[in-house]
């Protein structure tokens, strides 16, 4: 009973805004601070920056706003819109008081997961926020409270060693941009399908992906960026897709290169360099506007005639193949209006 009572305990303390989140067992060094700054006082009653002089323990910089440095940036009512804290300490609880806040930076300051648990956090900054990034901070799991911030734009987790995300991204109804770049995921959650407005997403660099299926069949994806992963097969079905990276993986198969961006005629621009390609489909003639397409480092040894259909093709990438010269210079002939580097 011990554990429960003690667990209740500390629930009850977080909820009535009286511990600290800097730490579960602070240092002797850190008794003072924590003594000072654990209480955070009653939001109503303060303006945004009264409480944060009065409850903050750094300094923010409102005169000038800066993307690397701990500022903030206030409209003309004295209402804090944008905080970036950078390579603080912690970061405050009193920061959910900021029920107008905008967008949120916090970058090198722990972050800890169970942040997201605090229902004060939800409930009030997940009616405002709209841009959120993380960086370079450790932040294992999204949980599943992410699905409240239902006005949120833009949310990248980068560098974090993000290792799962919940699936109630899908919840977040105003998504455009994600990007989860650098970390440890090992998979994309199939609800993220149910993000209609996204039209960015990056997952570069999370080397434990071997799949990106789940993203079959997105309806408004545009641009696609997953280099340094261990793809193995390309999505299919994305009327939209007009960029797509997947630079330094395993996919061997682009049979299916037809259905990427079908629905548009935007420029398209794909880049499947150092990657295991033998074969090129004969499909590639059906890619709406293809204009860039990058396939060098891989196995291919012949192109399909078909991509001399392909009238569009500015610019074919297809050095260090397998191709003999003769190849090389038989597919130059056919395909005078494209500047190829073989």
């Amino acid at each position: 009973m011990k554990p429960l009572i003690l667990l209740t305990l500390f629930s009850c303390l977080i909820l009535m805004q009286c511990v600290s989140l800097r730490d579960l067992s602070p240092s002797a060094s850190k008794i003072q601070n924590i003594r000072h700054h654990r209480l955070v006082p009653n939001c109503p009653s303060y303006s945004d920056i009264g409480l944060v002089n009065q409850t903050f323990p750094f300094k923010l910089n409102f005169t000038s706003f800066s993307s690397t440095k701990t500022s903030a940036k206030t409209d003309e009512y004295g209402n804090i819109k944008s905080i970036n804290i950078i390579n603080e300490q912690y970061l405050p609880l009193s920061i959910s008081c900021l029920t107008r806040l905008h967008s949120l930076h916090v970058e090198g300051t722990t972050f800890p997961t169970f942040y997201f648990y605090v229902p004060m956090f939800v409930r009030q900054l997940s009616s405002s926020l709209v841009h959120l990034v993380i960086k370079n901070t450790s932040f294992n799991e999204l949980p599943y409270t992410i699905g409240k911030f239902r006005r949120l734009k833009s949310l990248e987790i980068t560098s974090a060693d993000l290792q799962s995300v919940s699936d109630l991204i899908g919840e977040l109804s105003s998504l455009e941009t994600l990007r989860l770049s650098n970390n440890s995921l090992s998979s994309i959650p199939s609800t993220i399908i149910k993000n209609s407005r996204l039209t960015t997403f990056d997952i570069n660099d999370n080397k434990r992906i071997q799949s990106i299926q789940s993203l079959n069949g997105h309806p408004y994806l545009v641009t696609l960026s997953a280099d340094n992963c261990s793809i193995e097969e390309i999505p299919t079905d994305l009327p939209k897709l007009v960029n797509l990276y997947v630079r330094n993986n395993k996919i061997h198969d682009v049979s299916k290169i037809g259905t990427l961006g079908n629905g548009t005629d935007e420029r398209k621009n794909f880049d499947f360099s150092k990657n295991s390609i033998r074969y090129l489909t004969p499909f590639i003639r059906n890619v709406k506007k293809l204009c860039y397409l990058n396939l060098d480092y891989n196995k291919l040894d012949v192109l399909p005639m078909d991509i001399y259909q392909v009238k569009t093709l500015k610019h074919l990438w297809i050095r260090n193949n397998n191709f003999k010269n003769e190849t090389i210079n038989e597919i130059k002939t056919n395909m005078i209006n494209t500047t190829i580097d073989a």
